[in-house]
């Protein structure tokens, strides 16, 4: 052809390229695989084309039959094959199962394989039924299907990476993903042309569907292991078209990759929830599910409550049969949903899932929730410290009523931690759920929250009988004031409560006055209860207390005068000597520390007059000959701009050039 002239010749490149394409299938069924590819890379021959040649396990529904071929790339037609007296009119059989292979089963050799028509020739003889004895004939097939599986990897990854850049070459649609997929009616209608070329984004989508859920079977035959990297890498595969061939070869992870990779997270739960059938320890049927929640991020909060729905339902029905221990384990195992230490996890939006907790049978999950986002993340919001009080009453009342009073205790002492440390919780709001009758420490703690210190104080010193409390309330509150003099009122106000009870007219009672009636039930009630309630004080312990107080702490009230008018007049001084050394020691540190200070800023002082001597001794000489260093001009009798530290001269107009670096090289 290469001799003919265009003229005798009119259609002489296209009739030469239909040619070369015959010529691509003679070889390929010569088992010439790589030539044959070779030659349709060149002749930029559509994929689907080539996938034909291949059979049904490799092309699914682009496969054809051999008498047809010919007829796909422009030769004679499928009834002009068969009848040819050159090729075997024996019928054809339905699709192979290759030996070996990882999917189907083996099946025996038989006269109408469909491979053998594959790896005979154009003009082959009529194949012979292959007989038991023949020990060849399966595994050389074998081999050949799988240097031909070889080779159409080859091409199809050569034909991947051409369609990815023409894709990026192209703007986005919304309207890709639709588009009817090729069948084998309408292979032959389809144009040979480069990728490069192709313009229309459809229908380069198209081409990457069809490579890619092509080179998907190829991997599942021949390399399983490539499989996981595909599927975890964007990829136009169809998912309809591979799940069945990876749910039977039981590739789950890869299956699970693949549904994650196109956003069907709801067949991938599906197929968690199967795969957790098959494990006997709970927390190994939960943990795959729980790690790929926590990577769906919050624009799938909706597929994260649902699956987290179920993880949280197992958890709950083996509670009981796994112990204390083991059904927290499972639900903090659970919990990692919603706490686990990545971004996708932090962004989820806590209100919705706190709300998602709330609905569970189980308030333990809700608890540890919130304790996370209040004491691991620190977050403010009120709503959240306000659920968590909630929350431990809620618990506090259930163990209780179970007996469980240990139990309930620890709580509770949660419960005083979060009312101590937390600043973001209406004291109010605490103050209206807490009964009326019992948690005084829990009443003393929202109370100091008010501010209300004398409430708070004669809840530690009549309720609950322990002035360690309430000192230690004292110090807690002073320090997170600032410490100052004028801060140690609620010092005051606890001296105050501790004499006010102290009789005036003796100096110490030696014996301890007798209980009130009904104190002893009373203590032995409260000590089954949340909260250990010592015997009523008397005064003589009231005394003893306030002037202990005003010896330590005496020193930190400001209202000297009325402190020391609280203490009964027959107390001697010598009973105060520890508050009086304090005081001095605290007046002798002061006048030191305002000596100190003063001779400090008499220094300051000294350095500044001297600085500003200086500054004041420097001159600039304006002659008629100084220029402008900001234009070049003379000053002349111009209003002048003189610039520290160095003394330039500039125009008063050119000061901002000066000073600025941008418009200095203008």
């Amino acid at each position: 052809m290469d001799c003919l002239d265009q003229t005798h010749l009119p259609a002489k490149a296209e009739l030469k390229k239909k040619l070369d394409g015959l010529r691509a299938v003679v070889e390929f069924g010569r088992h010439k695989y790589d030539a044959a590819v070779d030659e349709f890379i060149r002749l930029s021959t559509h994929p689907a084309k080539v996938l034909a040649l291949y059979p049904r396990e490799i092309s699914g529904s682009l496969g054809r039959d051999r008498e047809e071929w010919e007829e796909m790339f422009g030769g004679r037609s499928a009834e002009s094959v068969r009848c040819s007296p050159l090729v075997s009119s024996q019928p054809h059989p339905p699709q192979i199962s290759r030996a070996g292979s990882d999917i189907g089963s083996n099946l025996p050799p038989t006269g109408d394989d469909d491979r053998r028509s594959i790896m005979s020739g154009p003009s082959a003889a009529p194949a012979k039924s292959a007989k038991p004895g023949d020990q060849k004939t399966l595994p050389d097939e074998d081999a050949q299907f799988r240097a031909s599986v070889e080779v159409l990897i080859r091409y199809l990854t050569d034909r991947r990476q051409q369609v990815n850049r023409a894709l990026l070459a192209l703007p986005e649609t919304p309207e890709e993903a639709s588009g009817p997929p090729w069948t084998p009616e309408r292979i032959g209608e389809l144009e040979d042309r480069p990728i490069a070329e192709i313009g229309a984004r459809q229908t380069l989508v198209n081409v990457a569907k069809v490579i890619d859920t092509a080179l998907f079977r190829s991997y599942l035959v021949l390399r399983p292991t490539m499989l996981g990297p595909l599927c975890r890498l964007p990829n136009w595969c169809e998912v309809e078209l591979v799940e069945g061939l990876l749910m039977d070869a039981k590739r789950y992870h890869e299956l699970l990759d693949l549904y994650h990779g196109k956003g069907q997270h709801a067949k991938a739960l599906k197929l968690l929830k199967k795969m957790a059938m098959n494990e006997d320890d709970v927390e190994t049927q939960i943990e795959p599910t729980v790690r790929y929640l926590q990577k769906l991020g919050s624009a799938h909060i909706d597929v994260i409550l649902e699956g987290a729905k179920w993880v949280f339902t197992v958890c709950e029905d083996n509670e009981g049969s796994e112990g204390d221990g083991g059904g927290m384990g499972l639900t903090k195992a659970a919990l990692e949903i919603f706490v686990a230490d990545l971004s996708a996890v932090d962004s989820l939006p806590k209100p919705r899932v706190v709300a998602f907790l709330d609905q569970l049978r189980s308030r333990t999950p809700l608890r540890l929730y919130l304790e996370f986002l209040v004491q691991a993340l620190r977050l403010q919001e009120p709503a959240f410290h306000e659920k968590l009080v909630q929350v431990y009453l809620l618990e506090i009342t259930r163990l209780r009523g179970m007996g469980l009073l240990e139990s309930a205790r620890e709580m509770y002492a949660k419960l005083l931690a979060h009312l101590e440390e937390s600043d973001s919780y209406s004291a109010s709001w605490v103050l209206g759920r807490l009964p009326g009758e019992g948690m005084w420490e829990a009443r003393a703690a929202a109370l100091g929250k008010m501010g209300s210190d004398e409430p708070a104080l004669r809840i530690y010193v009549d309720r609950l009988a322990d002035l360690s409390k309430a000192e230690h309330y004292c110090l807690r509150t002073y320090e997170k004031a600032g410490g100052a003099a004028s801060d140690g009122g609620v010092f005051l106000c606890l001296i105050r409560i501790c004499l006010a009870s102290s009789p005036p007219h003796q100096e110490a009672p030696t014996q301890q006055q007798p209980a009130e009636p009904g104190a002893a039930e009373q203590d032995d009630d409260e000590e089954e209860g949340l909260e250990s309630v010592g015997h009523r004080l008397s005064t003589t312990q009231l005394l003893e207390a306030g002037l202990r107080l005003i010896n330590e702490h005496g020193h930190k009230v400001a209202q000297t005068a009325e402190m020391l008018g609280l203490v009964p007049p027959l107390v001697s001084l010598a009973t105060l000597d520890g508050f009086f050394a304090a005081a001095l020691r605290r007046r002798a540190a002061d006048f030191h520390r305002q000596t100190f200070a003063k001779h400090v800023l008499r220094a300051r002082l000294a350095t500044l007059s001297v600085a500003r001597d200086v500054f004041a001794g420097r001159r600039v000489k304006v002659d008629l000959k100084r220029l402008c260093v900001g234009c070049g001009k003379r000053l002349g009798t111009s209003v002048i701009a003189v610039h520290p530290p160095y003394g330039e001269v500039t125009h008063y107009q050119c000061q901002d050039r000066f000073n600025s670096p941008h418009l200095r090289r203008l």
